[in-house]
């Protein structure tokens, strides 16, 4: 874990580097959300071998991108086509909390197991 949280920093300020020139803070926060995606992903090669099982992440990937691509869509589609909201923070609330139901029935099976645990 401490290897991971040295490369999330050095990633996260070479990529803050590259990002927040041209996005300003939306660079920073997506210098953020690589990095740690990055250290996520670090972790979970280098603790695999550790585990009293194998991880087969496939189906979960897929599942997940997809859960985030239509979530991210419906709050889009919210936030951009429903004029009276469109711009606001109910308007935010409500496309987050859409995209978050959609994204929640895509990795349905996930959460389910998640909740063995």
């Amino acid at each position: 874990p401490l290897i991971g949280a040295v490369a999330t920093l050095i990633s996260f300020i070479l990529i803050s580097l590259v990002l927040s020139p041209a996005f300003q803070a939306r660079g920073i926060a997506a210098a953020n959300t690589l990095s740690y995606s990055f250290m996520s992903l670090l972790l979970l090669f280098l603790l695999n071998p550790f585990l009293s099982f194998k991880l087969n992440l496939s189906k979960s990937l897929i599942r997940g991108l997809l859960g985030a691509v239509l979530g991210g869509a419906v709050a889009f589609v919210v936030l951009t086509f429903v004029p009276q909201i469109s711009g606001t923070f109910i308007g935010a609330i409500a496309g987050g909390a859409l995209g978050l139901v959609v994204a929640a029935f895509v990795i349905r099976p996930e959460l389910v197991k998640l909740r063995q645990l």
